[in-house]
């Protein structure tokens, strides 16, 4: 079975639906990925995408706390045991026992670091919204090259933009760190100038 299955935290979902505009874009990924979540993800998503019928209707929710799983390595603050980070990784955990796991997707930092440190074998699998664009282009060929450096030209403009919004909790500094280069290496790849 191909490992085609996606654990990712609210963020992915909050920057295709209110950051970007582009629930069309992200029921497109939920078409071609099987994309899993919980109760914690799902509290945190807008209202405007859990009332998108095509979107609901593609996602596959788990009813199990993964929480418990990752309990032991919790040394953070009580408070944050129902950031919904820590159900992703926990899914994602399942996933990849299942051998089912394709992408387990985090945007913050501090998520990403409780990865390495306690569940290094998911690391391999592990990218933000920005490298799963780049996987999506690049690895998978599941989006042309055209479409994900429009995605990614559109998370610049906002962040050039400033203000609230700030997708993939990108700022001016990360995208010249991170973005750029992805940008770049699916140029290369489709044999666009650079």
């Amino acid at each position: 079975m191909r490992e085609n299955c996606v654990s990712s935290d609210s963020s992915f979902y909050i920057c295709f639906s209110d950051d970007l505009n582009r629930k069309d874009r992200l029921v497109k990924f939920t078409e071609t990925y099987q994309f899993h979540l919980g109760s914690r993800i799902l509290a945190e998503l807008p209202d405007n995408l859990k009332a998108t019928p095509q979107f609901m209707s593609n996602i596959r929710f788990i009813r199990y706390d993964y929480f418990e799983l990752i309990k032991p390595y919790f040394g953070r603050d009580p408070k944050h045991r129902n950031d919904g980070e820590y159900e992703a990784i926990g899914i994602g955990h399942h996933l990849n026992d299942l051998g089912l796991l394709a992408f387990l997707i985090l945007d913050d930092a501090r998520a990403k670091s409780f990865v390495t440190t306690h569940f290094p074998h998911l690391s391999q699998k592990m990218v933000g919204t920005l490298g799963f664009l780049r996987d999506c282009c690049c690895r998978d060929k599941t989006i042309g090259a055209f479409e994900a450096i429009t995605i990614l030209d559109d998370i610049k403009q906002r962040v050039e933009i400033g203000g609230e919004k700030r997708p993939c909790g990108m700022d001016k500094t990360r995208y010249n760190e991170v973005l750029v280069p992805i940008v770049d290496e699916i140029r290369r790849m489709a044999g666009l100038s650079v």
